[in-house]
């Protein structure tokens, strides 16, 4: 699927893929948003909770949700060992 059909199936306000180092290999976001600094901070949330998951139970993580009162990012690992990121407005 790409990002154009995710975005769509999921409502969404934009959605990025990036590797783990936080380079940016796809991107769909509105041009207010800092594609860099997203890249890198997403990367880092993924490699934290990454590092918990398999400290605690060996097991890496399928989702990461952080929520808001108006927003929700979603994290997920991709078959290519990069990160799926989605950006969707409540």
């Amino acid at each position: 699927m790409n990002l154009d059909e995710i975005i769509k199936e999921k409502n969404a306000l934009g959605a990025l893929v990036i590797r783990k180092d936080g380079y940016p290999a796809a991107i769909k976001l509105p041009p207010s948003l800092h594609t860099e600094t997203l890249s890198i901070m997403m990367a880092t949330v993924y490699g934290a909770a990454y590092t918990s998951t398999t400290h605690i139970k060996n097991e890496i993580p399928k989702k990461i949700t952080i929520e808001t009162d108006t927003l929700i990012i979603e994290l997920s690992p991709t078959e290519e060992n990069r990160i799926l990121v989605v950006i969707i407005e409540k």
